[in-house]
């Protein structure tokens, strides 16, 4: 699938959706999930999984926020693979539960 964002030039992503299903048959939320693998001569180290922490704060996810996820890799050199998804009802996940 391609990203809602425009990755950088030479830089490996995958984009996605995650259908988490409520009951058999039933899926109610949609999740966007990208998976930022490590560079080449950094891989080996096991995958990490971002989750967002404080109640209704998403892991942006969008274009202005991905492009801080690639800044903060550059400046961390991080040797691990990078998994981010928006957890239901934040950020770009459907339905986004918007309240006061």
């Amino acid at each position: 699938m391609d990203c809602w964002f425009e990755p950088p030039l030479l830089r490996p992503v995958h984009c996605g959706h995650f259908f988490p299903a409520a009951g058999p048959g039933e899926f109610v939320h949609r999740l966007p999930l990208v998976y930022l693998p490590a560079p080449i001569w950094a891989q080996g180290q096991g995958p990490v999984l971002f989750l967002s922490g404080g109640p209704g704060s998403g892991s942006w996810l969008d274009a202005e926020g991905m492009a801080g996820w690639y800044d903060w890799l550059d400046e961390m050199d991080w040797p691990h693979d990078l998994v981010l998804f928006d957890q239901r009802g934040t950020g770009l996940s459907l339905p986004r539960l918007d309240c006061p």
